[in-house]
């Protein structure tokens, strides 16, 4: 393959990148704007924390202008000014924005800083020193020794706080690629120029691909307010296909409505809605001003949950107990007696899926 041909297709591959980048920093900004916050002044820190993709951009825009056009050791000065602002705004969201409302919980974040700085640090020096190239299988392995378990143990917690992170192989995956790529890249200066081509065009791809996967996670990381979804709850009711009560549970001690003036309340409601939509949908939510009610509905059973705002992880959590409830309780509904008492071990269902971090 010339090296023209090695050349362009390089080229071409740093174009990619750079709309994967690009992707990136909308989709990143559209996830920080569909947030709460509590005023204009932290929506804009938040913001502006949020535009360390597009430092990353100009980075890589002034690399291609160095390596493709215009050999000037300036250009890569004002390359490395872009990537270090990227990186500060990057650890500065992680630890101030709301990465750092997400994170401030979780007990390993040193773990995942240390093998962050030891990828940084082994970029660094192979960008100036390529050829301790054969010191980089020593230097991954020690990374990948330090971040797997911080990065299981996050996974299984953001799991529990109501995160939807993709596979935890995806994760790995894609911070290897993406640390391989940026440090192999490096090295392309030490070859003869069609090898090295080759080497730069190697790196690139690879780099990509490091970034499409890590992207995958990033962007299901869920949002501050979901981390704190416990919080939000208020009531759950139990009630059977007669209308009656059959169980309840209340997450804080505050003033809640009876419990069999909701039931024949929301029957009501419910009928009225479904007459006046002449639809077979039945309502799924009915919002207040401080409060918000979620119906699931099951063969034997309906779920109410009061909650104090309207999120994801509820709707799926309502869902989870109505099967596992109707599973564990499906004789006893079929012939149901009144007899409240024998729903009483279902506080251990709730424990199960609505206080899991206690």
């Amino acid at each position: 393959m010339s090296i023209e041909i090695l050349r362009d297709l390089s080229l071409g591959v740093n174009f990619i990148e750079i709309a994967v980048l690009a992707e990136l920093f909308i989709l990143y900004i559209k996830k920080c704007l569909s947030e709460t916050f509590s005023n204009k002044y932290q929506l804009l820190q938040v913001s502006l924390l949020r535009f360390f993709p597009l430092f990353f951009i100009f980075a890589r825009i002034v690399y291609i202008v160095h390596d493709y056009y215009i050999f000037e050791t300036n250009l890569l000065i004002y390359a490395w000014i872009f990537l270090i602002t990227g990186f500060f705004l990057l650890g500065f969201d992680f630890f101030y924005g709301t990465l750092g409302t997400i994170f401030k919980k979780f007990p390993h974040k040193t773990s995942i800083v240390l093998y962050c700085s030891i990828g940084v640090i082994v970029a660094i020096v192979f960008r100036f020193i390529p050829l301790l190239l054969w010191m980089l299988p020593v230097l991954y392995g020690i990374g990948f020794l330090i971040i797997i378990p911080p990065a299981v143990q996050f996974n299984n917690w953001i799991k529990k706080v109501g995160g939807h992170l993709k596979n935890l192989r995806y994760q790995l995956i894609g911070l290897f690629l993406y640390y391989f790529g940026v440090t192999i890249g490096s090295s392309w200066t030490v070859f003869p120029l069609e090898v090295g081509y080759m080497v730069k065009l190697s790196s690139h791809l690879i780099f990509l691909m490091g970034v499409i996967f890590f992207t995958i996670t990033i962007l299901s990381i869920p949002s501050s307010t979901e981390i704190g979804w416990e919080e939000k709850l208020r009531h759950l009711y139990v009630i059977t296909q007669n209308g009656l009560c059959a169980y309840e549970y209340k997450f804080r001690e505050e003033i809640t409505i009876d419990s069999d003036l909701l039931t024949s309340g929301l029957s009501g409601v419910v009928t009225l809605v479904q007459e006046m939509t002449k639809s077979e949908k039945r309502l799924k939510i009915i919002k207040q001003e401080k409060n918000n009610i979620f119906l699931e509905y099951g063969e034997f059973v309906t779920i109410v949950l009061i909650a104090k705002e309207e999120l994801r992880i509820i709707y799926d959590k309502i869902a989870e107990f109505l099967h596992e409830f109707e599973e564990i309780f499906s004789e006893n509904l079929r012939n149901w007696d009144g007899n409240v008492d024998i729903f009483k071990i279902a506080d251990i269902l709730i424990k199960k899926l609505f206080l899991i971090s206690n």
